[in-house]
């Protein structure tokens, strides 16, 4: 019988660096294969991107293991996700572990932006800002606590980033605590 390769997960809030995480993990040979469901979200529709990162999964054979992550992965879904081609290895929620990390993604966008780049959230949070519209922060927050509640009830690690930028170090904490090496 042919092996069955590994899927990792990596699901939380916007901005904790989830991307970096798969960009690495395939940088260093340690997944074959990456897909983000934020990719194939259309229109903040996070059932279709969820639908698709499915379809993905069941549809191809795997010679490597595979490593799936986005917005639109939550732990009630991980927890229902019913695979044949593979096994789930790890699965980790990471959200924003308190409201000074807001500044960090602030700062990051706005320099994403200056140089040319095309990042969403600071351009969101002035339009907001000029039309009195509530900031994202507070819902950020509630988002994140939202979700270490409902990772908590199925057994998923959470981890809350703080006011860290994300660097190759924060990258390399979530990749050691999703091979094992590390679980705090």
């Amino acid at each position: 019988m042919k092996k069955k390769h590994s899927l990792y997960i990596v699901g939380g809030r916007p901005k904790v660096g989830k991307g970096e995480i798969a960009k690495k993990m395939k940088e260093l040979g340690l997944v074959g294969s990456t897909f983000s469901t934020d990719d194939v979200r259309i229109n903040g529709n996070e059932e279709l991107a969820w639908q698709n990162a499915i379809d993905y999964i069941e549809n191809n054979q795997f010679d490597s293991d595979v490593l799936i992550e986005g917005v639109a992965i939550t732990p009630e879904k991980i927890h229902e996700l019913r695979l044949n081609n593979l096994v789930i290895k790890k699965v980790i929620f990471i959200g924003y572990g308190n409201e000074s990390f807001f500044d960090v993604i602030m700062a990051h966008s706005l320099k994403v932006n200056r140089a040319g780049g095309n990042d969403y959230f600071y351009p969101e949070e002035m339009r907001r800002k000029s039309t009195g519209a509530p900031s994202q922060k507070d819902s950020m927050l509630r988002e994140s606590e939202d979700l270490k509640q409902q990772a908590e009830k199925y057994g998923y690690k959470y981890y809350g980033v703080t006011g860290q930028p994300t660097t190759e170090g924060h990258t390399q904490i979530f990749i050691d605590r999703l091979l094992g090496d590390r679980d705090s």
